[in-house]
């Protein structure tokens, strides 16, 4: 099935971009298993959209990525 084909199948109202747009800068709990991290979604360049995830200061997983990727 190409792109075209997949396209005229969908569902209308099936599109999420509305609904990402609206969550724009809200905080989202969870991210991370190892700190009480939350995500926040940018939708400063739609229709393109970046999840962030915001980690704490002390989260163990965040601080060795950082250490390995310096």
């Amino acid at each position: 099935m190409n792109r075209k084909q997949r396209r005229a199948a969908r569902q209308p109202g099936s599109n999420v971009r509305p609904a990402l747009a609206a969550l724009d800068g809200t905080r989202i709990p969870g991210g991370c298993d190892d700190c009480d991290a939350y995500q926040t979604i940018d939708a400063t360049h739609a229709p393109m959209f970046m999840l962030n995830v915001h980690h704490d200061d002390t989260c163990p997983w965040f601080t060795t990525y950082r250490k390995e990727n310096a």
